[in-house]
């Protein structure tokens, strides 16, 4: 069994982004061993897995799964042309934001209510 191309294709953005896969195990919640049996072709990865993959990456999941369309993803309302590089959530965000929903109702409460005290002028209801 060969190399996946899937696989190949995450590495080559990877490799064009500068991104280490230490970070992409981190960041995306896999392990080393499953994204080796995707390699080898053993597994085939989760479809919720390229999602994130593919949001990490800044890229789509046709992308990655067939190595046509666009590369890139096209940019939102959020992330349009008229946002600047600080508006764009950093890493840290990223982690903070999937952990939160690994909290319990009372303690995404408790965050948000903190945020709020930190940011009053924000969040205004």
């Amino acid at each position: 069994m060969g190399n996946s191309p899937v696989v190949n294709r995450i590495n080559a953005l990877l490799a064009e982004k500068g991104i280490q896969k230490q970070d992409l195990y981190k960041n995306c919640g896999i392990t080393s061993a499953s994204y080796s049996l995707w390699n080898t072709g053993k597994t085939t990865p989760r479809m919720k897995n390229l999602e994130v993959i593919a949001d990490y990456l800044n890229t789509t999941t046709d992308y990655l799964l067939t190595g046509f369309g666009q590369k890139e993803k096209t940019p939102t309302l959020e992330s349009g042309p008229e946002t600047s590089s600080q508006d764009v959530p950093d890493e840290n965000y990223i982690i903070l934001s999937r952990n939160a929903k690994k909290l319990s109702s009372k303690q995404r409460q408790q965050l948000l209510d903190v945020a709020k005290i930190m940011f009053k002028e924000e969040f205004k209801d």
